[in-house]
């Protein structure tokens, strides 16, 4: 986010368990960092308190590794359906959704762009879902083979492409096409399978930016 500028309050639609919004909330100086989950009780139980600051006698500290910082960053969670607009979450600088598209049933996914970009406009909309041609290196692979039981769909790189091309021109902004990550873990049997060319990232990944009409209003 610090490339990109001027970005001083950060949404994360579908924060889960708060991962992507901790890293968000401990590496970025935002004013204002905000998750929303579905799961009440997620956020309740989980998310709230992970985000939780380390209390001294100067006030409230955050941890950063094994250092710790002063941060007078506002944090806040709210539950609700994600592909509903919310007047609350017009006009943040910067929104995320990591892993969370895949997880949307048709009506959502295809009312998501534009809650995200025509109502709420941010400068930047973060988005990442896993490539579906990358499942074939993973040891358990097979046909129909997909990471989570709960995905509705994972995209191939042509098929995000189109998505985001689609919903890029249709709300005004631009994109630019990438991807992250490596196999790692116990399913690699620990190993590290490089880039390839053949195949992309292991997670597709797009920044939307740069928006080009007036300010949204909801609607």
């Amino acid at each position: 986010m610090r490339e990109f500028g001027g970005v001083d309050t950060a949404l994360d639609l579908g924060c889960g368990e708060g991962r992507i919004l901790s890293i968000i909330h401990n590496s970025c100086d935002q004013q204002l960092v905000v998750g929303v989950d579905l799961r009440e009780a997620l956020l309740r139980d989980t998310v709230a308190p992970a985000l939780r600051p380390q209390t001294t006698q100067s006030g409230s500290l955050y941890a950063i590794g094994d250092e710790f910082r002063e941060r007078d960053t506002e944090i806040r969670l709210y539950a609700g359906d994600i592909s509903i607009p919310d007047p609350r979450l017009v006009g943040f600088d910067s929104i995320v959704t990591t892993e969370v598209i895949e997880h949307l049933d048709p009506p959502a996914l295809n009312a998501l762009p534009h809650v995200v970009l025509s109502i709420y406009g941010p400068k930047i909309w973060f988005v990442s879902t896993p490539n579906k041609e990358y499942n074939a290196l993973f040891p358990d692979y097979v046909d129909e083979f997909v990471r989570d039981a709960d995905h509705r769909f994972e995209y191939t790189r042509s098929e995000f492409r189109s998505w985001v091309l689609s919903v890029a021109q249709s709300n005004g902004y631009l994109a630019a096409l990438g991807g992250v990550g490596l196999m790692n873990g116990p399913k690699s049997n620990s190993r590290q399978l490089p880039y390839d060319p053949a195949i992309g990232h292991c997670t597709h990944s797009i920044p939307m930016s740069f928006r080009l009409s007036t300010s949204p209003r909801l609607h």
